[in-house]
């Protein structure tokens, strides 16, 4: 069924990267989970009313609320295709995640009227009217949003659009909710003197607020900026490795206006003694093969790298190993000695992991104690910053 659709209404559906091909996905999702919801909302609220049944009920306001979150997602994906202007140079990508979090809002306020309305039944409970009828629909329409469930993962793993993830999610919670709410009318119509209806919608409500709590996080989460994922990391610095005159890659950032959307930069190491002319070359050229393979704009910066000696080797090892003895997770770059009058200046950059349980002055305590033993006065400066990719912090 969902490859159907999508053969039948997107064109060209397999080149995902184009933003109007995206735009075709999320047109067709949410068009279909706006015809869906809207028939299992009256479907629910209908048969809820026949039974006196608040958590069926309640469950069909809650298919109303993920009709009207089918909107505003539609709304959102069409300001999220518009492309980049004067005040948005970034475009509007970022659009998707807000238009998710107010789907969260929306979620919260079900939330609230299900579990004021539960707590009602569960004090005063009325007698369930059980129909063999309504048990059949009620049934169909779990198999509805199992089917939803499946086929926003699907698209959202595909598409990696989190709002898709997200209605995902909320169907997973719907085909839950409706299954307690049937199984909870059964329970109520054999011991009619046990509040079961009443019980179960409390249950579900604090089900469904775990849920769209973890929903909200996630998307808040990606509005602040999330670290690097570190395959995609891994894979980039690969690439700009690839040209054999770079011989080392730091503070490699990626900034996302959306999905596919992406602005990086990072420092390449390369000879000192290599003109201005060439390192531009090879750096443009390795800017140009990452936007073409991943869809990034990257922006490369030169550090120019000193060729070795043993002394510096030498001062490169003592710094390592310092580092490695508090933390395994600590490392140094851009190593460079500059003589003074009567020392030698040791300038480098250390990447501290934020979880990292050293402060940066005993940091830098340790490495100048690891130098007190060396014939010459050294003075160590040093410039302390976190690393950006996802499981390495």
């Amino acid at each position: 069924m969902t490859n159907w659709l999508i053969h039948t209404f997107i064109k060209d559906y397999e080149n995902i990267q184009d933003e109007q091909v995206r735009y075709s996905y999320g047109i067709l999702t949410t068009i279909m989970g706006l015809v869906c919801n809207t028939f299992l909302c009256l479907l629910k609220v209908i048969s809820g009313m026949m039974i006196h049944s608040v958590s069926i009920m309640s469950d069909g306001f809650n298919n109303l609320s993920d009709g009207l979150s089918c909107l505003i997602t539609l709304i959102g994906f069409k300001v999220a295709n518009k492309p980049a202007d004067e005040e948005h140079p970034f475009g509007h990508g970022r659009m998707e995640y807000i238009v998710s979090f107010i789907s969260c809002i929306i979620i919260f306020v079900v939330i609230y009227g299900l579990l004021k309305e539960s707590i009602t039944k569960l004090i005063h409970p009325e007698k369930i009217i059980f129909n063999n009828v309504l048990f059949v629909l009620l049934l169909a329409s779990v198999l509805v949003k199992v089917w939803m469930c499946f086929y926003n993962k699907k698209l959202g793993e595909q598409l990696n659009n989190l709002a898709m993830k997200t209605a995902s999610q909320d169907a997973r919670n719907d085909a839950f909710a409706t299954l307690l709410s049937i199984v909870a009318m059964v329970l109520a119509c054999v011991y009619p003197n046990i509040p079961f209806d009443g019980t179960a919608g409390i249950l579900l409500s604090f089900f469904l607020f775990y849920s769209a709590f973890g929903m909200a996080k996630e998307i808040v989460s990606a509005i602040l900026g999330n670290p690097i994922d570190p395959e995609i990391a891994e894979e980039i610095k690969t690439e700009i490795l690839s040209d054999p005159q770079i011989h080392g890659i730091h503070d490699l950032m990626l900034h996302e206006y959306g999905p596919n959307t992406m602005f990086g930069s990072a420092h390449c190491e390369m000879d000192s003694d290599i003109s201005l002319m060439q390192a531009h070359e090879i750096v443009d050229e390795a800017e140009r093969h990452i936007l073409e393979k991943y869809h990034v704009q990257m922006s490369l910066h030169v550090d120019p790298l000193e060729k070795d000696t043993p002394r510096s080797l030498a001062y490169k090892k003592i710094i390592i190993e310092t580092l490695q003895q508090l933390d395994s997770k600590l490392s140094m770059h851009d190593l460079r000695l500059v003589p003074g009058k009567n020392h030698m200046n040791l300038f480098f950059d250390v990447i501290v992991p934020f979880k990292c349980k050293y402060k940066n002055a005993e940091i830098q305590k340790a490495i100048e104690d690891a130098f007190l033993s060396q014939p010459q006065h050294m003075h160590i400066h040093i410039t302390f910053e976190h690393g950006f990719i996802g499981g390495n912090l």
